[in-house]
């Protein structure tokens, strides 16, 4: 053990990259703080693992890009609607459309990617601890 976290920092890592199926790269390993990152391109994921048994863990997941995707294709989406059945009403009520309906669009799908993505930053935690729990019960 390593001031209560895993002597196999890794370990941690290994972890991490298996429940997100994605590679990142470890940000920094000193004392009882470790952190892992990784970016993809619209969102990244930091992962703090610290406490003197490395049972205080963090996830943090910026979902900012994957909002904006999200909403662009609702705009296309609303674009695709406008074409088919245009919008024969005043400018004002078009760009209130315009605004509103991308955002209409894209609201399912941002609940539906918001609960996939929290189900696996949960097993993402369950996980890190019990890599930590396992290295704490070799002592």
């Amino acid at each position: 053990m390593h001031r209560g976290l895993p002597d196999d920092r890794r370990g941690l890592a290994r972890a991490a990259e298996k429940v997100l199926a994605r590679s990142g790269e470890v940000i920094e390993d000193e004392g009882d703080l470790f952190v892992w990152r990784e970016s993809h391109g619209v969102g990244r994921t930091t992962v703090t693992v610290s406490g003197e048994e490395g049972h205080d863990v963090s996830i943090v997941a910026d979902r900012t890009g994957h909002y904006l995707v999200h909403w662009f294709l609702g705009l296309l989406g609303w674009a695709g609607l406008s074409s088919v059945a245009p919008f024969s009403v005043d400018p004002l009520a078009t760009v209130l459309m315009m605004l509103a309906t991308p955002i209409l669009l894209a609201r399912p799908f941002w609940a539906r990617s918001d609960r996939a993505a929290r189900s696996k930053l949960d097993e993402l935690a369950m996980e890190l601890l019990g890599v930590a729990d396992e290295a704490s019960g070799e002592d």
